[in-house]
């Protein structure tokens, strides 16, 4: 509803109101050609009114066009003509836009304007193709973390502290290296059992015995038997003394 008013279609010339006002006691400040100056655009920011419809997935016909009309359906009393006119052009336009499919909207029967819902992201990148300002502001959508990437980040911090005390140990290992009393044969048993250790594999059907006495070959060529003995025994991780029965069985 309007209340119209004869008022509304009254206009003034510049040149002749400004004048009359001054002799009015009320001073405007005057442009170049005497006229009152313009004033830039400022800004835009979102009216505090459609910050309830940011999350909206859908709009009414008649909605949608108010919010690119700059008006407020909700606010109480009477829209001026000028308003109506222009809600009735966004109106008309979206309408037009939805035939031609450049807008997803839902069907309607009877009343249009109310019945028929429009896509807020369709409507969003409609404006966007024809340098329309949307009024609602997009909300920068913050990260979902899911229960899959919880876990991942929970075992990779686990492997992380895995490492950092493998890494200790291991400084530790060397700094006892350097003691004064640190064995010599001591030494080659790690270098021998290192080695062996990555060389092994289950399926290559080789007990790691047989394995470590290899690389003590390699690594000591000549060596003697009792110390080729002792360094098997230190490195063998396979302590299964029941293995020899089982496979006489």
């Amino acid at each position: 509803m309007t209340s119209p008013s004869d008022y509304d279609r009254i206009g003034f010339k510049v040149a002749e109101i400004l004048p009359f006002l001054e002799q009015c006691g009320v001073t405007l400040p005057r442009g170049d050609a005497g006229s009152v100056p313009e004033i830039g655009p400022a800004e835009r920011s979102a009216p505090d009114w459609v910050k309830p419809f940011i999350s909206r997935r859908k709009f009414s016909l008649i909605q949608a066009a108010a919010f690119l009309a700059g008006v407020d359906l909700d606010t109480p009393g009477y829209f001026s003509d000028d308003e109506q006119a222009e809600i009735g052009r966004w109106r008309d336009t979206l309408a037009d836009a939805v035939d031609a499919g450049e807008i997803e909207a839902t069907t309607w029967s009877t009343d249009r304007e109310r019945e028929q819902a429009l896509s807020h992201d369709s409507i969003r990148l409609w404006c966007q193709r024809y340098g329309y300002d949307w009024p609602i502001p997009e909300v920068d959508p913050q990260p979902v973390i899911s229960a899959e990437l919880l876990a991942e980040n929970r075992r990779l911090n686990a492997e992380v502290e895995r490492l950092k005390a493998e890494l200790t140990e291991a400084k530790e290992g060397d700094s006892m290296a350097d003691h004064e009393f640190w064995p010599e044969e001591l030494d080659d048993c790690v270098s021998v059992w290192r080695a062996a250790a990555q060389r092994w594999k289950p399926t290559d059907g080789k007990t790691p015995k047989t394995v470590v006495e290899e690389v003590i070959d390699e690594l000591h060529p000549g060596i003697e038997d009792a110390k080729k003995k002792r360094y098997s025994a230190v490195c063998n991780w396979d302590k299964d003394r029941n293995r020899k029965a089982r496979t006489k069985e």
